[in-house]
């Protein structure tokens, strides 16, 4: 009996030692990855953690060291920019940014450049939807955009009550038939981060009968307008994270 307590005392105690060795906990920061270098000097993310590996507010970086081993911190947070010496607590705005850092120690070696990526979105998604009637049914299409994140998925709701979900690359499409007496549509777009926007709702009533056919040319132009924003998404994410990274 003896024996059998001793066995177990001397595996959970391995099993402790071993956790206690590999795993280094900084809180509010689950996306970073940690290697041996990391345990003297690594970050520490304070923000609104969204889905998919998302921020969905400014991120707060500061850095947790050993103030024995560690002398200065340099970090930059895009990859052409000039070092800065870090003194104080930062603030990184939306985009999918890349943070880079290393430290000196006191005897003036300077340690390996680590990096981690922090993905922020917290802007909602744009969405447009547009109704045609054709005979005894409605048929709504969303045009969804983000250009961040990008598009998740789309509900469609009649009268407050979900209806379907079309979920990403879409087409967000949903028919209505037959067609109820009264009541309102609208849609709701959610990004990969959690963001979301919804349209204006519109009446489902047939006397907003067939569209003319100006007006049909119209929404299929503005459906290949955004399809082709959509597609291109990410030149048009990296240009405008620049441009804020600029400010």
């Amino acid at each position: 009996m003896r024996k059998t307590l001793l066995k177990k005392s001397l595996v959970c105690g391995i099993v402790v030692l071993f956790v206690g060795m590999n795993v280094v906990p900084i809180a509010d920061s689950s996306l970073v990855p940690y290697r041996p270098s990391d345990h003297y000097c690594h970050p520490k993310f304070v923000g609104n953690i969204g889905n998919h590996g998302w921020f969905v507010s400014h991120v707060k970086v500061s850095f947790v060291y050993n103030p024995e081993i560690v002398r200065t911190i340099f970090y930059r947070i895009i990859y052409y920019e000039q070092w800065l010496q870090y003194t104080e607590p930062f603030i990184i705005n939306e985009g999918q940014n890349e943070l880079e850092w290393y430290y000196i120690d006191f005897s003036g070696v300077q340690h390996e450049i680590n990096s981690v990526s922090i993905k922020i979105d917290y802007t909602p998604p744009m969405v447009v939807l547009i109704k045609e009637v054709f005979f005894f049914r409605i048929i709504y299409t969303a045009y969804p955009f983000d250009n961040m994140s990008g598009i998740d998925r789309v509900k469609f709701y009649l009268n407050a009550e979900l209806q379907h979900v079309a979920y990403a690359p879409g087409p967000y499409v949903w028919t209505l038939s037959p067609i109820p007496h009264q009541g309102y549509v609208k849609v709701v777009a959610y990004d990969m981060a959690g963001n979301n926007a919804s349209n204006p709702m519109i009446s489902n009533s047939y006397s907003q009968s067939r569209l003319s056919s100006q007006q049909h040319s119209h929404n299929l132009m503005l459906g290949h307008l955004t399809k082709y924003i959509q597609i291109n998404r990410l030149t048009f994410s990296k240009i405008y994270s620049h441009i804020v990274n600029c400010r």
